[in-house]
């Protein structure tokens, strides 16, 4: 299929623009010279000592690790002045730190002329931005004001400044928000942008840019922080058996006929997997009245750029067939989302969305500096989500050891209401839960209606035959018509007692909640359920099949299921910063 030819909405630079201006170390090209104020940084790091002894690579190994400190006077000059910068080692041991080195990357500023005495190298280039330095001594106990008492640590350099320091204030009114997402599949795209639709304003942009990176799992490997590693580990030392230490690598061969590593297999007792994973940077960019909106907790930033990528990558599915693309959503495709804002001038006040839209294709200078007109938004995960539930215990154990040595298949309904569990709890898919829901209990009454025309005279065949031609039997409202009075044959004949779902308040619930749901479900979009609809959803479909199986006790299911959601509970939120 023909998409049309991408357009770069938003372009992201690796260099620093020499005659513009960016926030922070930021990424995005600015609109003209020197609009957007930002501080001036540098990123000092200890680096691999080559004095050090064998077997040891950083300062740690000698005790306290040295403490880099930058000096900038002045702080604050106009675009294209000059400030001479200071740097200097603390060393708080008692003996003398040898063979240092480190790197100092600079950030939106570059070099003109510097020396440095004590290290190596003692002259710089006019230009770089990224420098290191190596060979130095540190005396014992060299503190704070060490510099003033031992010129072989000062190191000194002209830096060129594109603006002041000052930080730029949280922007509001109306302007761009920018989000980035890293979306765990790739698109059959190449990288650019696109305008598409948004339901908001009209019109939104979307740059799509592939990556790759990896995922992993290893076995006995805890996650840094409070665990229950060590707790289990002891528990599963007695069922452990030996692993024998292979490695396996797999590869793919591609279609220029290159071969990539795609698979590393690790079979010994700490090993796992490492596998290579294709996603997607998403750029959703997109214009508010207010963009202060970026600091509210409501997950209002993340439903607007839900609102515009899903249905771009649906658009995408249907034209692609690509059954490795879904919609995403905060709960289930990421943990960071990271939101820059870029407010409107005044003479762009004036003009309609598609014209502000199509002037992103210039480049545009945006906001990044947390709490200067940028957010990140973090969704933390749930212990409900990842560790399993209590182990069961008694009765409940004993009726598993029971149940899986039975020829057994899961009826069609029931895998439903599972597939409608997984939807709510795992994919945050309401939409599709409601309907799976309703499905199930449809699938139900069709299952009942078969064995009890059976059970009433019928073969098989004869009953899958009244239920597909017979116009009694179409439709939800006239099966259960008939399965009630069915039901109710087949308890006088056998001496049951009868109990009438049409017209109780189960059936009421059913009508009202679940069966309406799912008919707006049809014509409304994914975006339009919350959580507890579907949670609500789902025990009503539970209660219809309990209550409808349960009246007939030869045609009961050997499992019934529960109907309770008590032990369901919603994610547990995002966090703003």
């Amino acid at each position: 299929m023909v998409f049309g030819e991408p357009s770069p909405f938003i372009t992201r630079s690796s260099a620093l623009p020499v005659d513009g201006a960016q926030y922070g170390n930021g990424n995005y090209r600015p609109i003209a010279p020197g609009n957007a104020p930002f501080p001036l940084r540098s990123a000092i790091s200890p680096a691999v000592s080559p004095g050090s002894p064998p077997g040891l690579s950083t300062y740690r190994a000698f005790g306290s690790a040295p403490v880099p400190n930058g000096s900038f006077p002045p702080t604050a000059v106009q675009s294209g002045g000059t400030s001479l910068a200071t740097l200097t080692l603390s060393n708080s041991n008692t003996s003398n730190l040898t063979g240092g080195a480190f790197t100092d990357t600079l950030t939106n500023m570059s070099m003109i002329a510097g020396t440095c005495v004590g290290a190596t190298p003692v002259s710089f280039t006019a230009g770089q931005t990224s420098l290191s330095f190596s060979g130095i001594t540190i005396p014992a106990s060299f503190r704070e004001h060490a510099a003033q008492r031992f010129d072989i640590m000062l190191c000194s350099r002209r830096r060129h400044m594109s603006t002041t320091q000052q930080q730029p204030a949280a922007p509001r009114g109306p302007g761009f928000v920018s989000v980035i997402l890293d979306v765990p599949f790739g698109l059959a795209l190449p990288n650019g942008g696109f305008q598409v639709f948004d339901p908001i304003k009209g019109i939104a942009a979307v740059q799509i840019v592939m990556k790759e990176g990896s995922r992993a799992f290893f076995r006995n490997t805890p996650i840094t922080g409070p665990t229950s590693f060590d707790d289990l580990k002891v528990k599963a030392s007695e069922y452990e058996r030996p692993r024998q230490e292979h490695d396996y690598i797999v590869t793919s061969v591609l279609a220029d006929g290159t071969e990539k590593a795609t698979l590393n297999i690790h079979s010994g007792a700490d090993g796992g997997f490492a596998e290579s994973l294709y996603y997607s940077e998403i750029h959703i960019t997109f214009l508010e009245d207010d963009l202060s909106v970026i600091d509210r907790k409501d997950n209002s930033v993340l439903q607007r750029a839900a609102g515009i990528l899903n249905p771009f990558l649906d658009k995408y599915r249907l034209l692609t067939e690509d059954y490795r693309v879904s919609r995403v959503s905060a709960d289930r495709n990421f943990y960071l989302a990271v939101s820059y804002t870029s407010p409107l001038e005044a003479d762009e006040r004036l003009l309609t969305p598609p014209q502000l839209v199509a002037r992103l294709s210039e480049g545009r200078a945006f906001h990044h500096l947390l709490g200067h007109g940028a957010a990140h938004i973090l969704r933390t995960n749930s212990i409900d989500y990842l560790g399993p539930r209590p182990p069961i215990a008694g009765t409940h154990l004993h009726a598993l050891g029971t149940f899986v040595q039975r020829a057994y298949e899961m009826p069609l309904s029931y895998d439903l209401v599972m597939q409608a569990l997984r939807s709510l709890q795992v994919d945050r898919d309401y939409k599709l839960a409601i309907v799976h829901a309703a499905t199930a209990v449809e699938v139900h009454v069709l299952h009942l209606l078969h064995g009890l025309l059976v059970a009433l005279g019928k073969n098989a065949a004869e009953a899958w035959n009244t239920l597909e031609t017979n116009p009694d039997y179409e439709g939800i409202a006239k099966r259960f018509r008939r399965l009630d009075a069915h039901t109710k044959e087949y308890c006088e004949q056998t001496g049951t007692a009868f109990t009438q779902f049409l017209g109780g308040t189960l059936h009421a619930r059913w009508r009202d909640i679940l069966a309406r749901s799912r008919n707006r479900a049809v014509h409304a979009g994914i975006a339009s359920f919350a959580w507890a609809e579907a949670a609500e959803a789902i025990g009503i479909a539970k209660e219809s099949i309990t209550f409808l199986d349960q009246r007939v006790p030869a045609l009961r299911n050997y499992v019934q299921l529960s109907p309770s959601m008590a032990s369901l509970t919603e994610s547990a939120g995002g966090v703003l910063f």
